[in-house]
This record gives structure tokens, sequence and C-alpha cells, in this order.
């Protein structure tokens, strides 16, 4: 016998959770499904990433303040107490998001669940059909092409390492690369970075990934771009890496205790069997969703967050929830408009950005002044003794809008915001040098950036 809801939500992530309280608030009966509760944020990726960088970023801080005054800090961050430390954020994230579906009155389907049909799940077994269905399921890592890549660890292995191996292999120069190039080195790892392109972070402002990958080299860590992984032997727990240029054939190699696949993410679809509901993808996987957040070929399906595949960033999925929440509970339908989203790669320092890259600018021919200034003599800056600090900011030259900006500093999470609450608000580079902030602080810097 099926059990009948108003609403199934495939994955406990924050925004799947937004979603069902929300709904189940309005009285909708609803049900969350998932096999290990928490979601890719809480369990895999923002939370212990954040939890060990903030530890490791301090570690790094110290090393330059050494002869100023901090004491000689000889020994590697610990891996193992750190991971204990990242555990403390994540261990009771489970049973913790159980308990708030069961205040809120939402079932619980501990199941790996698929679609039968355009409106019903099953795990095989038993089968479970609503009215309408949230997908929100989240992202998984890539999947790379080449021979040995079931050798390849992921970042989800990362952050459960009992010890971290010495000699360590990424492949793929994102986010994911960076910010775990500089947690594994200030443990005492040997970090080599592979990446296919000359041109990684295309995010970010080229010139100050540039200064960004100076200082990631500054850290003993080795960049090699523009070299693609074409095979990965294992030699009795050894690994070899075989690289080569693209459009050479001469092969180098390196040879790593742990090789990881850090080439961006995917939805995590696949297994859900999208197709017995009649739901369509795009060849990447992610699925076709029209501006209400539903399914564009199953009106009843809805999808959020990092399963869309279009911001993967927490924030984001929050706001598309909001919009999922009113459309499933309110007559007049709310269309999913994206504000303009900040985004920081956290590493040390830290790189952030908002709006519209340089080249996007020429691309699209939209006309443009730059600001642009190291921070290097900064007091912020000087005062942790950071030489790769600086910041671009593209100003329309009529309208004075702030197009894009983008900064490399100690805290560039922090001043980033600014940036983004002047373009989300419609406001010019003049209100920004009119405001007033406390100081020193990162934000009372932006001032000065327009």
């Amino acid at each position: 016998m099926k059990k009948e809801y108003d609403l199934i939500v495939i994955g406990s992530g924050p925004s799947g959770v937004h979603v069902a309280k929300d709904c189940a608030k309005q009285g909708k009966k609803v049900a969350v499904a998932d096999f290990l509760f928490g979601g890719t944020c809480a369990l895999r990726g923002c939370t212990p990433k954040k939890a060990m960088e903030s530890v490791t970023s301090a570690w790094w801080v110290s090393q330059h303040l050494q002869g100023h005054g901090f004491p000689a800090v000889k020994e590697f961050v610990d891996w193992q107490k750190l991971l204990i430390h990242s555990q403390e954020f994540t261990a009771l994230v489970p049973s913790g998001t159980k308990r708030q579906l069961k205040e809120n009155d939402i079932d619980i389907i501990e199941h790996k669940l698929f679609f039968k049909d355009p409106q019903t799940l099953s795990n095989g077994e038993e089968e479970w059909t609503a009215k309408n269905i949230l997908i929100a399921t989240g992202a998984k890592p890539s999947t790379l092409s080449m021979d040995g890549a079931a050798h390849l660890l992921t970042s989800d292995d990362f952050f459960e390492l009992p010890k971290l191996p010495k000699k360590i292999v990424l492949v793929g120069g994102g986010y994911i690369a960076f910010e775990l190039s500089h947690i594994a080195a200030a443990c005492g790892s040997q970090v080599t970075i592979i990446n296919d392109t000359d041109k990684p972070l295309e995010a970010f402002d080229s010139n100050l990934v540039s200064e960004f990958i100076r200082a990631t080299l500054d850290k003993g860590i080795e960049v090699r771009l523009g070299y693609q992984v074409v095979a990965v032997e294992n030699r009795d727990g050894q690994f070899l890496v075989k690289m080569k240029r693209k459009g050479m054939t001469s092969t180098y190699q390196i040879e790593a205790d742990a090789v990881f696949n850090t080439a961006g993410r995917m939805p995590a679809t696949n297994s859900l069997h999208l197709e017995n509901a009649g739901i369509d993808v795009d060849e990447k996987g992610k699925i076709k969703l029209n501006e209400y957040l539903q399914s564009v070929s199953n009106k009843k399906v809805y999808a959020v967050g990092d399963v869309t595949g279009k911001y993967l960033f927490t924030p984001v999925a929050h706001w598309e929830a909001a919009v999922v929440v009113n459309n499933l509970t309110q007559k007049r339908r709310k269309k999913i408009a994206y504000p303009t989203i900040p985004y920081v790669l956290h590493g040390y320092p830290k790189i952030a950005g908002v709006g519209k890259t340089e080249a996007q600018l020429i691309a699209e021919e939209i006309d443009y002044e730059v600001v642009s200034k190291s921070l290097e003599s900064d007091l912020l800056e000087k005062s942790v003794h950071n030489d790769f600090a600086g910041y671009r900011v593209f100003v329309h030259p009529k309208t004075k809008e702030i197009l894009g900006a983008f900064i490399l500093s100690a805290k560039a999470e922090e001043s980033i915001n600014i940036f983004a609450a002047i373009i989300q608000l419609g406001k010019k580079a003049s209100d920004l040098e009119d405001l007033l902030f406390a100081y020193p602080t990162a934000a009372n810097i932006t001032k000065y950036m327009v």
C-alpha cells in the first residue's frame, strides 16, 4: 500500500529541510527521504572545510609572524586533532537534522529512493506517492575519464582520512583543489595541483588569480597548469600519475601516496531514475527547470540547491527554497530572480569576487573603468605580514555603477560582502564612499577601492 503525502523532499540538506519545515507549518503532510541526514554542505562540504581552514589559516599566519614577536612554530598542524575538531561540527548533524524534522511533524524516510512514475517513489520494496516532489539531493564529485580513474579519492574522502598522506596530487584546479591544498600543506603534506588549462579559477579576476597562485607556490605547493592527467597507476599502494601538456606527446609523471579528483561537482541525480518520471536533464545532468523551479517536463516536481547545477552555494539554495515554499503554499506564484552573488575561495589569503569579471565585460562589450591597487601596505595586511593582497574593481564610466569587484586579502571574505550589498541595493560607487565603518577593519578598506 502506498503512503501518500502532499510533499516528499528527496535530500536533507539545508534547502530541502527549509522547504519541508515551512510547508509542514502551512498544514501540509510532508516527508523527507535520505540515507544520511544533513546534506553535502554540513557533512562533507563547507562546514568541515571551514572548520579545518580556520585552524590551518591561523597556522599560516603564525609562520608569517615569526620574528615579529610571535613564538616559533616549528611543527605542522596535527591532522588527527584537526580531524577531531572538524568532526565536532559534523558528528551531530544527522541526529540534529532528524530531530528538527520530527519536531515539525515531518515523516522521515531513511532510504535511497528513486522514481517509479511521475509522482511515485520507491526503494525497491515500498512505495510513497506525493502531490509534489522536491529534489534536493545536492551534488557529487564529477567523474573523470582516464586510465586508473578508480584509484582517485574525492573531497568527500579527504574529510574522513584517518591519516593524511605525505604526498598528495589533486587533479583539477578549482575551488576544491586550492582549498584542500592550503589545508594539507599546513599539515605537512607535499601537494601538487594539476590543472588541464593555463587559466584556473576563471570566476575570479585573472590578475588576482596570478597573485593567489604565487601565494600558493609560496607555501611549497606545486601548481602545474596546462597539464592533462592521462593515467594513474597503482604500484603496491603507491601511485604514479602520468600527465602531458595538451598538444604534446611527451608524458611526465609524479609519484603520490594519494590522488584526489578535485575537478568540480555535478548534480547527484544518476540514481533517481528521472526518466521514469519524465524529468528532462541537459547533457551535464542538470534538471531542466522553468522560472518557478519546476521541472519543465513534470510540473509536479521541483528542484533546489546544488542539484540544479546553477550556483553551488548554500545561501543560493536557501534563496531558491523560499521561492519553492511560496509556489507550493500560495496562490500567487513567484518567479526565481537571482541577485548578484558573492563568492569566496577559503584558502590563505582568501580570494573573493562579486559581479562581472573583466573578461565578461569585454565579451559583453560593456564600458568600464578599472580601479586597481596592491594592498600589501594596508594596515591589516601588514599586521599579519601578508605579502599577497590587492583588489580590482570595475565601475561603469557614466553611471558609476559597480560592475564587479575582486579582492585578494587576509579578510577578503568580509570586504566582498560590502560590495555585494552595494550592488544588490542598486547603489553607486559614490554611495560606498559616503558610508562610515569601524576602523581599522576590512569593511573600512572598501571605501578606498572605488
